[in-house]
């Protein structure tokens, strides 16, 4: 029988991994993550919406995610690799620099594009027809990416029924780790955005303010992205430890 999620360990995982690897993570995230949403954020500023327009916005808001998609697309291929990159430096015995690291991610790229493609369509299907399976698949197929380096697993099907073997009996424990830290990590994101909003807004010209407010919450938005990659992996050590 497989043993429950213990949320604990896995969080003093996460976190052991996190300081750990910092040093060579931290260039990492910043040009693959942090620097493509600061980037996306200025190209594409937050879309203005008149409530009384007779389409209540909506043309606005579909020229928006137009001009947003590419950029999107990019951000996600890049965040791909990025995590293939992390995955590489922490399940490597040998302690790979930061360049060899991405050179072992560059391996894993597209059986991780290919999985991550497979399970987001899957996902997608399950949340248009009905949320809850989709948001079961999404838990399902979530230890993928680490399955597939820590185990060279090559072909994108394989690894995602490695992902649905390791959650097998932890689906909910797994659902609720991340409700948890989500809505913690969300409610956190927002406080400290509005506060830094505020100060920049009362120190700096109102253009130099948005760029700097840009800045903060693109930084928080990549921290969160950082902690949620590493309780993956903390989540699949726990897990594979045992299956």
């Amino acid at each position: 029988m497989q043993p429950k999620l213990d949320f604990t360990a896995a969080w003093n995982d996460a976190l052991a991994l996190l300081k750990g690897n910092l040093e060579t993570i931290l260039p990492i995230i910043g040009v693959l993550v942090l620097l493509p949403s600061i980037i996306m954020g200025y190209m594409v500023p937050d879309p203005v919406i008149d409530p009384a327009s007779a389409d209540g916005g909506s043309a606005v808001l579909l020229q928006y995610f137009s001009d947003l998609a590419p950029w999107i697309i990019l951000s996600a291929i890049l965040s791909i690799f990025a995590n293939a990159t992390i995955y590489a430096l922490v399940f490597n015995a040998s302690r790979p620099t930061v360049g060899e690291a991405f050179a072992i991610g560059a391996t894993f790229f597209i059986p991780m594009l290919l999985a991550g493609l497979l399970s987001s369509i899957a996902a997608f299907v399950g949340l248009i027809f009905l949320i809850v399976p989709g948001i079961y698949l999404l838990i399902k197929f979530s230890l993928v990416g680490p399955a597939i380096v820590a185990e060279n697993i090559k072909n994108p099907i394989a690894a995602l029924s490695r992902s649905w073997a390791l959650t097998k009996g932890n689906s909910l424990y797994i659902f609720a780790f991340f409700l948890i830290i989500g809505i913690v990590g969300v409610i956190a994101i927002i406080v400290l955005a509005m506060i830094f909003t505020a100060i920049f807004t009362m120190v700096l010209p109102a253009a130099a303010a948005a760029f700097a407010a840009l800045i903060v919450e693109s930084t928080l938005g990549a921290v969160m992205t950082t902690l949620i990659l590493f309780i993956v992996l903390a989540i699949y050590r726990q897990l594979s430890a045992s299956n």
